[in-house]
């Protein structure tokens, strides 16, 4: 009976445990678009940021002017080697990406979060219109505690740029 309840612990503490964690909220919806847009930002820069065992990522400088989101994303990956002296090398590459999103070109709809390899993190997936036949698919990596709250910051975000707004 004592091991029963030692593994019952072991297997369901973690789960009861995670969701417990604080989750990020958004501003109000009836907050004005340039506290959204504010908000929006600082949570970019906070929690669009993230490290992996193989690779970190790290977003700065995140801005909205005129309704373009723009930020720099630096990516590095690394590698480690053993060579039969046991020498060990490690490796890091780095990747600098400057994005630029037009926030007026979102597909609303198409804005979705799904599970990431890793449960601490979140994908979150978009289309931005090129034409009106032609799509550019985006995806950014998130913590999972505030995934939910950006995806509903930038879709306000993006709807208070529309054309048709």
């Amino acid at each position: 009976m004592i091991r029963l309840v030692v593994i019952l612990l072991f297997v369901v503490a973690p789960m009861t445990i995670y969701p417990q964690g604080k989750t990020i909220t958004p501003p109000a919806d009836t907050a004005p678009v340039t506290e959204q847009q504010k908000w929006l930002v600082n949570a970019m820069s906070k929690y669009a940021s993230y490290k992996t065992p193989t690779t970190s990522v790290k977003i700065s400088s995140p801005k909205i002017e005129a309704c373009v989101l723009s930020f720099t994303q630096t990516r590095k990956f690394g590698s480690t080697s053993e060579e039969k002296t046991l020498i060990i090398t490690t490796r890091t590459d780095t990747l600098k990406d400057n994005v630029s999103i037009d926030l007026a070109k979102i597909d609303i709809p198409s804005l979705k979060l799904s599970d990431y390899i890793l449960p601490e993190l979140s994908t979150f997936s978009f289309r931005i219109k090129r034409s009106e036949t032609s799509f550019r698919d985006l995806e950014l990596v998130l913590q999972r505690p505030a995934a939910d709250a950006i995806k509903t910051t930038l879709e306000r975000v993006a709807r208070a740029c529309a054309p048709n707004h």
